[in-house]
């Protein structure tokens, strides 16, 4: 039997997916926050569901999997992985994006 050597090493060009939708989202969130900023509360509701909701049936197999060989690093580092993506990196773009909307547009309405 053949092993990878690069099978259980961090590999960052893994995470850089991620980040990208990270930035898409942030981007989408801020140009449609430009466009309503008077329902922004509304955008930020609707992108928080969409993007997070759908993760959520994965998020619990890859729970149950974990608990069903908790000897194995491998499952627990996958579901940490996909839970902080799920409910930090996402949540936190939204944010992020409709706060520079936000922003920019309070500052623009002051000129």
């Amino acid at each position: 039997m053949a092993i990878d050597p690069w099978a259980y090493r961090l590999q960052p060009y893994a995470l850089t997916t991620r980040v990208t939708w990270c930035v898409f989202i942030a981007a989408v969130v801020w140009m449609i926050c430009r466009w309503h900023a008077r329902r922004r509360g509304l955008v930020m509701t609707l992108f928080l569901v969409t993007q997070v909701g759908p993760c959520l049936p994965y998020l619990r197999e890859a729970l149950v999997t974990w608990l069903r060989e908790p000897d194995n690093p491998m499952w627990f580092f996958e579901f940490l992985w996909f839970a902080l993506f799920t409910f930090v990196a996402i949540p936190i773009s939204i944010v992020l994006g409709s706060a520079a909307a936000a922003g920019r547009t309070e500052r623009s309405a002051l000129s």
